[in-house]
Formats: C-alpha cells, structure tokens, sequence
C-alpha cells in the first residue's frame, strides 16, 4: 500500500465514496477511536449504511477496532495515516448532509428543527435548519433559519434569494451556509456582494462558507452568527415589549 499504484487506487476508492471519504476523515480527526454511532451522527446518516462502508476500510487494511467498555471504536492504523491523510487532502469536500448534521446539535437553550416548514408571504417553505429561542413566559420564540447549499448557480442563488424574500416574513434572522462541494470562493462572493447590494433587508441575512480543509470552522461561524441573530433580536423584541408597557401606564 506504500507503493504508488496502490496509493493512486486508494485515491479512486475514496474519490467515487462521499462517504467513506467523510466517514474516514472523522476518524483521523480523532485521537482515542470513534464509533459507528458516533460517525452516522456527526454525518446525519443511519449506523448501518455507515457500518458498510466503514467495512471497505478494514478490507483495506487501513483501521483498527478496539472495543471500550461495549463501544466498538475506528482508529486509522498508525502506519497508514500519512498516507490516508495525503489522500483526504486531495479527495475530501464535506457534503450537504454533512454540514446539516453539524448544525442540528442544538447549541444551549436553543431548539433546533431540521426540515422545518415555514409559511411565507406566498407560499410554503421548507427550511434545513431552524434555530428557536423562547423565553420564559414568551408566546412568540424568535426564529432563525440556516439554509445549506452545495450548488450556488445563478438559478440556485435567484432561487435561495427569493426563498428568502418570501419566507424572511416570520423569520428574525436568516443564514445562508454554502459548502464547498463544488460553489468556489469566486461564486460564493457573488453572493455576497448580491446579499450586500440588497439594502432593504427585512431581517439579517448572512452567507457563511464552509471550507473542504476546515469545515467545521465554517460550521462554527454559521452556528454563532444564528445565534447571535438570536440574542439580537431577543433583545430588540423585549426593548419593545418595555416601550408599549411604558406607553400603556
């Protein structure tokens, strides 16, 4: 497996796998194991589709199993991670499910729903991410959506635009996330400076980007800047609420 004709056919193997290919990468990134669990978690996927393909890595040769307690943990055999690592660094983009599994972990006192529907102005939604806050004695939660996009064509971003134009009415924030599984940086700032030029805004609107070398940084910077649109407008929505009690007294 050191020889090159066997690192360009492990190259092939990770390449055609979406997958194996993020499935392998959480393990490298883990120090002591993890598990299949784990792994169909983080990757919002169901343990036996990721049991399979974690079974062409032991084929491969390429991992351990060590059982903790009743936990069967993945580790990339300490010969082969150079080389595993060489190859993500070529193959690897983190995918839409990926990015949406990433988000759902629902950051403290937030809920968060996946596939929410959102009634517009118009018409109906359906919203990858959608991050709720309620406050004690609060009927109304302030609301965020995050919507995930691995394709960012002109159709896809006039279409996302006017999701967002429609839909903006019942949201009090809303996040773009573009992962970089095909949309480049070049694309990626063409949205922005389309978000940018839209001044007329009726709630935050942000486009984050989530990189193939780092993506959990992106994912990261999506999660605080939902929140903080969050604890924005919590804060704008109490300030009111003081101002029409003061005007009622």
């Amino acid at each position: 497996m050191n020889g090159r004709v066997d690192e360009d056919d492990l190259r092939l193997v990770f390449r055609t796998s979406p997958l194996l290919t993020e499935a392998t990468k959480l393990i490298v990134e883990s120090d002591d194991g993890i598990s299949v669990s784990d792994i169909a978690r983080r990757l919002h996927k169901k343990p036996p589709t990721v049991h399979r393909a974690l079974g062409r890595l032991q084929t491969l040769s390429l991992v351990s199993l060590t059982r903790k307690g009743r936990t069967v943990v993945y580790q990339i055999l300490p010969t082969k991670k150079d080389v595993v690592k060489r190859i993500l660094s070529h193959v690897y983009y983190p995918t839409k499910s990926f990015v949406i599994g990433e988000l759902a972990r629902p950051p403290p006192n937030v809920r968060v729903t996946e596939n929410a529907k959102v009634v517009g102005v118009s018409f109906g939604h359906t919203i990858d991410i959608l991050y709720e806050y309620s406050g004690s004695g609060r009927k109304e939660p302030t609301k965020v959506a995050l919507d995930v996009m691995s394709s960012l064509t002109m159709e896809d971003t006039l279409y996302q635009i006017g999701k967002f134009l429609d839909a903006g009415e019942g949201l009090d924030g809303y996040v773009l996330v573009v992962v970089e599984d095909g949309p480049s940086r070049e694309s990626f700032s063409f949205l922005e400076r389309f978000l940018n030029g839209m001044v007329d805004h009726m709630i935050p609107v942000t486009a984050v980007f989530v990189e193939r070398k780092d993506p959990l940084k992106g994912i990261k910077q999506a999660r605080d800047v939902a929140v903080e649109n969050l604890r924005e407008m919590r804060a704008f929505k109490r300030a009111a609420l003081r101002e029409v009690a003061r005007r009622k007294q």
